[in-house]
Formats: structure tokens, sequence, C-alpha cells
């Protein structure tokens, strides 16, 4: 539920390299418990450690609520 906008993978700082990156559709869920939707997005290939930022984007949301993030999982 809510505005729905761009989510960024970077490395090491927040305007760091973009690995990844995905829309979420602007929504309404009726209920909390049911609709909810898996997304998945293709990350970069990287050398090393890195710490990973999150970064959500609501630039023409103003205070509104983007969406809702459950959970996350990454595979090799």
């Amino acid at each position: 539920e809510g505005t729905g906008g761009p989510l960024e993978v970077r490395l090491g700082k927040v305007d760091g390299p973009l690995v990844s990156s995905l829309t979420v559709p602007a929504g309404k869920a009726a209920d909390y418990t049911k609709g909810w939707k898996d997304m998945v997005a293709p990350v970069k290939p990287t050398q090393g450690v890195h710490d990973l930022y999150f970064v959500f984007r609501n630039e023409n949301g103003g205070q509104k609520e983007m969406f809702f993030l459950e959970w996350m999982q990454f595979n090799k």
C-alpha cells in the first residue's frame, strides 16, 4: 500500500555504485495480511565484501508511505 517508487541497492554508501534497482508500483491493500507480492531484481556481480545501502526514493509522494516491505533475500 502506498505511493510506490524506486528501491535501489548501492555499494558502500548512499550514492555509491548502483548494483540493483526495481520500481514498486503504487497500490492499496484492503487487508495487510493478504495481497503481498514477490518482486525480483537482478544484482550486478561484484568482487569482495561490501556494505549494502538500500535507498528508497519518494520524490513525488510527499509525506505519504511508499510501500510495505516484509523481507529481502539474496541468492547466489
